[in-house]
């Protein structure tokens, strides 16, 4: 019998614990992790370029470096920058956001 109180009182522990309401962290504006929107108009240089000549992502944004062909998720972020190239070829042909 005192083990099942104390099975049942850690179960219920253990389930208030779940509706805990959790934190989340916002990254600040200035900060070195601050968010940046997408300037697709400083990488459309890139078009017509090999893709290995595609910098690293500065700080707050993020590349996503796909083929015509490849699949790829359909999620729209913000701060991404996509850059398409020709698979056979290796030449970027679109620089767009999301």
């Amino acid at each position: 019998m005192k083990t099942l109180l104390s099975t049942l009182a850690a179960v219920a522990a253990l389930a208030l614990s779940a509706c805990a309401p959790t934190q989340t962290v916002d990254p600040t504006p200035g900060s070195d992790t601050a968010f940046k929107a997408c300037k697709v108009e400083d990488y459309q240089s890139y078009v017509g370029r090999n893709r290995s000549t595609i910098p690293t992502a500065p700080e707050g944004q993020t590349f996503r470096v796909l083929c015509t062909t490849c699949a790829a998720t359909m999620d729209y972020r913000e701060n991404r920058v996509n850059f398409v190239y020709d698979e056979a070829t290796s030449i970027v042909r679109e620089v767009k956001c999301g």
